[in-house]
C-alpha cells in the first residue's frame, strides 16, 4: 500500500462510515471527476483509484489508467489522447468497475450511449452502463423517457441475454410504476415492436423474450 500509508485514516474513511459515493465528469472547461456524498448512510468522500474510459464515435476506447480520486474535485489531464482518436463523444468514470461508487453521466454521454451503446465492444460495461442508467431513473437523475428511448434503441443490438432480462424486467416496473399515465400506451406499444423484432432476428433466446412480450400485452 506503500511507505505513506495511513492505516488509521483509511480506517475511518471506509470502515466508519456508510453509504456509496456518487462519481461523475465535468467535462466542462478543464476536465474534472466529481465526487458527492449519497444522501444516505454516513458518508463522506473517500480516496479510491479508477480508471476513465473516454469513447469516441466508433465505440472504441481510451483509458486513463490510475486516477486517485480523494476530494470533491479532481483534475484529469486528457492530453494524452492521440489526435487520430477523434472526438470524445461519452465519458465513462468508472471504466472497468473498480471504485466502489454509483456513477453518473454528462448531459452528452448519456445521449451517446442512449444511441450507440451497442458499439461498446465490452459486455461488462454495457451493462454496468444499463445498470447506472436504471439506478439514475430511480434517483430522478435521468429522465423516465430517456430510459425508455435508450431501452428500445438498444433492444435489438445487444447479444448479451443477461442485460437484455434485467433491462426489460426494469422496464415494465418503469411503465407501470413510474410512467405518466397519458403515455403508457404509446410506450407499451414502441416496447412490443422493439422486442418483437428482437424475436423475429433470432438473436436472443427465444422463451424468455416471448414471455416479456405476453408480459407486456396482459399489463
Amino acid at each position: 500500500m506503500g511507505e505513506d500509508f495511513n492505516f488509521k485514516a483509511w480506517m475511518n474513511m471506509w470502515l466508519n462510515s456508510s453509504g456509496v459515493n456518487i462519481i461523475e465528469p465535468s467535462p466542462e472547461g478543464d476536465f474534472n471527476i466529481v465526487q458527492s456524498c449519497d444522501l444516505r448512510g454516513k458518508n463522506k468522500l473517500r480516496q479510491q483509484k479508477l480508471d476513465i474510459g473516454l469513447y469516441n464515435d466508433d465505440g472504441e476506447v481510451h483509458i486513463i489508467e490510475g486516477i486517485v480520486i480523494k476530494d470533491e474535485h479532481t483534475p484529469v489531464d486528457v492530453t494524452g489522447v492521440p489526435e487520430a482518436f477523434g472526438p470524445v463523444k461519452a465519458i465513462f468514470v468508472n471504466q472497468g468497475e473498480h471504485a466502489y461508487a454509483k456513477v453518473r453521466f454528462d448531459h452528452d454521454s448519456i445521449q451517446w450511449f442512449i444511441k450507440n451503446l451497442n458499439k461498446v465492444q465490452d459486455s461488462t460495461t454495457r451493462g454496468a452502463i444499463w445498470r447506472y442508467f436504471w439506478m439514475s431513473v430511480m434517483e430522478k437523475s435521468m429522465k423516465s423517457s430517456d430510459f425508455i428511448n435508450f431501452i428500445v434503441n438498444q433492444l435489438p443490438h445487444e447479444p448479451e441475454e443477461r442485460i437484455l432480462m434485467t433491462g426489460l424486467m426494469q422496464l415494465r416496473a418503469l411503465i407501470n410504476n413510474y410512467l405518466p399515465v397519458e403515455l403508457v400506451a404509446e410506450k407499451k406499444a414502441a416496447l412490443f415492436d422493439a422486442i418483437y423484432g428482437v424475436i423475429l432476428k433470432g438473436t436472443a433466446t427465444l422463451e424468455p423474450m416471448a414471455d416479456q412480450l405476453f408480459g407486456f400485452i396482459s399489463t
